[in-house]
């Protein structure tokens, strides 16, 4: 599940077909919830990955009354994002790879004096009329003094249409905040808080199309390469390669100073674009009011 995390790559179609094959594999996946709501399906799952002690997630659902594509742009649009995620406190495109490709920066907020979390993830994308494909891994840059840099092995998003207006919507995170997160809280948000943020991306998607109609509707870099030009190209000086020491490193071998998390702690992790940041949720009901009505 890490192949290219570290690598700076030029996307190719078998890299989005792994993507699609990962998304879709039934093996090795565990249920851990699945939504009684009929107008929101939604199932969660986790998988054990062999030589690191955070698991990988998978979120699937069915979303109804919005199409793949606007759900597709929705994710694409960062102040769109702006509206909706929380959890995101800093976002920008750094360079471009390719047509399909570029690096980002993406700072996440941390309640409890816990340091920021940030990634710095490559990000391709892939779409035609029977699918949609965003997916991202990290890649290095020299560390933002004070936040703790995280690591995504492979996140992304897999949006099929169903009609013109609905869609299986799948989500993936192997992702790991670093620091002196616990991996028991890793692993305990991805099964409980991903269902969450799920239904909020839905309900997000579905006011897309009119929130773009006026907020710079010609605005799409990820379908306009021109526009995509308008940002660096891709300098190997300053966005290189992580080694496999850093790829293979666990959670908490790379603190910084940063103070441990206790064990009865509320703490919990959101799923984003980039992977997982920290906030706090009840661990009483970690699901409540989740069905859509």
């Amino acid at each position: 599940m890490t192949g290219v995390v570290g690598k700076v790559i030029i996307p190719r179609k078998s890299d989005f077909d792994s993507f699609i094959d990962l998304a879709t594999d039934s093996h090795g996946w565990v249920k851990h919830y699945s939504s009684k709501s009929k107008s929101l399906p939604i199932t969660a799952y986790t998988k054990i990955v062999e030589g690191n002690v955070v698991r990988a997630a998978k979120i699937e659902a069915v979303f109804c009354g919005v199409s793949a594509f606007n759900v597709y742009e929705s994710l694409h649009d960062p102040e769109f994002r702006k509206t909706w995620d929380d959890c995101m406190k800093e976002g920008s495109r750094i360079c471009y790879v390719a047509p399909n490709s570029e690096i980002g920066y993406y700072r996440l907020k941390s309640p409890f004096g816990l340091k920021d979390r940030d990634f710095v993830n490559q990000r391709s994308w892939y779409a035609d009329e029977s699918v949609y494909i965003i997916m991202n891994h990290s890649v290095k840059r020299p560390p933002v003094e004070g936040v703790q840099r995280g690591i995504s092995y492979v996140t992304g998003y897999l949006i099929k249409p169903l009609t013109h207006d609905s869609c299986d919507f799948t989500y993936i995170s192997h992702s790991d905040p670093r620091g002196k997160v616990p991996a028991w809280v890793v692993n305990a948000s991805v099964k409980t808080v991903g269902p969450i943020i799920v239904k909020r991306l839905y309900e997000a998607a579905r006011n897309y199309a009119a929130w773009k109609a006026e907020h710079d509707p010609d605005l799409k870099p990820w379908s306009n390469f021109h526009q995509l030009q308008e940002s660096p190209p891709l300098d190997p000086a300053d966005v290189g390669m992580l080694n496999a020491e850093a790829v293979g490193k666990t959670n908490d071998e790379d603190d910084d100073g940063e103070e441990e998390v206790p064990d009865e702690s509320s703490l919990m992790l959101s799923n984003s674009d980039s992977g997982v940041s920290l906030s706090s949720v009840n661990h009483s009901s970690p699901v409540k009011g989740l069905d859509v009505k």
